[in-house]
């Protein structure tokens, strides 16, 4: 049933994926992975205060679960609190160097602060390590293209296309990039 939820999850269904999540949390309550799936869960729902709370009883559950200080980093960072956001993403990367979601949320942090070169060497440093992970093709190419650099993100974009079942050259770039970077990239 996880994978389920967790297919739900990345087709942001969050209906579909708090059932087997609960389910799931109630049989195991101390596993901090599931309250941060219900973070993710009650993010999706535009529920941040209740998202925090489950990031919240995932670091009770272990101070140094990676996860959930990169879901509270990208909180405060959608919220506009930069400071909050880089100290929580920084610890994450601290306790798990090779966390891709925090080192893209990171990134994107550098961006909108102005350092396009360090934005752009994270999510290099990103793809050398997960060379499938989507979000860092879509934050690069974003990244790219509002750099003036239209031809170099299609790249990543058709890495995306071809690995992720897009028709390619169907869609243009800003229709494939993911829909959670793009409020707060902007």
């Amino acid at each position: 049933r996880l994978g389920l939820a967790n297919v739900a999850l990345a087709r942001r269904d969050p209906a579909g994926a708090r059932a087997p999540y609960e389910a799931a949390r109630a049989l195991f309550p101390d596993a901090p992975s599931l309250a941060v799936a219900l973070g993710d869960v009650a993010r999706m729902e535009d529920d941040r205060a209740l998202a925090a709370a489950r990031y919240g009883e995932a670091l009770a559950l272990d101070p140094a679960f990676a996860p959930a200080h990169a879901a509270l980093g990208t909180l405060a960072a959608e919220a506009g609190d930069v400071a909050a956001a880089r100290e929580r993403l920084g610890r994450a990367l601290a306790l798990d160097p090779h966390l891709a979601a925090a080192e893209v949320s990171l990134a994107i942090l550098v961006a909108r602060g102005g350092d396009v070169d360090e934005a752009e060497a994270r999510l290099l440093r990103v793809l050398r390590g997960a060379p499938d992970e989507p979000e860092a093709r879509y934050a690069l190419a974003l990244l790219r293209a509002r750099a003036g650099r239209p031809a170099d993100a299609r790249e990543p974009l058709d890495v995306v296309a071809s690995e992720r079942h897009f028709e390619s050259g169907a869609r243009e770039p800003e229709t494939l990039t993911c829909a959670s970077l793009l409020p707060w990239m902007m």
